[in-house]
This record gives C-alpha cells, structure tokens and sequence, in this order.
C-alpha cells in the first residue's frame, strides 16, 4: 500500500507540475501579450505625440510665415503709398512753378466754368500769382456773363467760378481737377508704375 500511495502522490505531483507549467506557460503567454500590446499602445502614442508635436510645429510656422507676409505686404504698401505721395508732391511742384502754358491752361478752365454756370453775375476765384494773367484773357475774350470781381484765394491754380450769392460753384482748380484724377486713375497709375497685381 506504500508503494501505491507513493504512486499516487508521485501521479498527483506530475500533475500538479503538468498543471502548473500550463498555467506558467498561459501566465507567460498573457505575459508576453500584454506586454506586446503595451508596446504598441506606447508605439500608437509615441506616434500621436510625434504628429501633434509636427502638426503644432506646422502651425506655428504657418502663422509665423502669415504673420511675416502681412508685415512685408503693410511695408510693400507702404512703400507704394511713399511713392505715390512723392509723384503727387512733384505734379503739384509742376502745377506750382508752371512749367507748362498757364495761360492757355487758365483760359480752357475759365470758359468752361462761365459756360458751365447757369447765372449771369459771378465772381472769380484764382490764386494770387493768376489774377494778371486771369483778368488779361477776360480782356481778350468775349463772353456773356458780368464778372463781379476777380478774387485771391488758396489753390494751386485753375479757377473758381461762383454766382454773386455763392450759391452755384464751378470748381476748375488744379486742386480738384487733381484730387479727381487721382482717385479715378490711382489703380491704373499704380498698375504702371509697381507692375501689375
């Protein structure tokens, strides 16, 4: 009976062994799954990190590049505008020192204003260096309209003609006539002068 008991112990204890190197080898197993999947999760994190890290990146640069594109743009811009500013400031030196046929150009704006105005008294409005020059073509033209006075007033040059109550204006100044082609043509000036865009 000794020798039965011990077979059967030395039987319970094969299986005991059997049983647990199973559970061993599951335990490895489980093991080894969980720490490949770990790995991947790791891996599968690492690499959002990285794209977050690239994609943060990517943005701050492209708002970095917008933001020196707007600077370069307003100082382009502004640059334009400083030239633009100049030309203007050499056309009104031009009108200034009438470098052209003043009184040819005063006499065309002249008789357009008394054809233009509606009323038979006006007065007239030029700058000071003009009034000779304005009351010798009134001598020289004729017209239909009593003329009032001829006045001094702050322009470049052109005429002002206003009815004797300063009701109805005809505005043929260098000025206005200035002001107005620059605002018509300022896109087709900048055009030739900065290319086109």
């Amino acid at each position: 009976m000794g020798v039965e008991i011990d077979k059967i112990r030395q039987t319970l204890i094969e299986r005991a062994r059997k049983e647990a190197n199973e559970i061993i080898e599951k335990a490895k197993e489980e093991a080894k799954r969980i720490i490949e999947e770990a790995l991947r999760q790791r891996e599968r994190r690492k690499q959002q990190i990285k794209q977050e890290i690239i994609g943060n990146a990517k943005r701050k640069a492209e708002e970095e590049i917008l933001a020196v594109k707007i600077e370069a743009r307003k100082e382009i811009t502004n640059v334009k505008n400083e030239v633009l500013k100049e030309l203007w400031s050499k056309v009104v030196s031009k009108l200034k020192e009438g470098e052209f046929n003043r009184k040819e150009s005063l006499k065309r704006l002249l008789l357009e204003a008394l054809n233009e105005i509606p009323v038979q008294r006006v007065i007239i409005y030029v700058r000071e260096e003009d009034k000779r020059i304005v009351r010798d073509i009134l001598s020289e033209i004729s017209i239909d309209k009593e003329i009032i006075d001829v006045r001094s007033c702050n322009i470049l040059g052109g005429v002002i003609v206003e009815s004797e109550d300063s009701l109805i204006r005809i505005d043929n100044s260098y000025d206005t006539r200035l002001s107005s082609i620059k605002y018509k043509y300022i896109y087709n000036i900048s055009r030739r002068i900065f290319g086109v865009k």
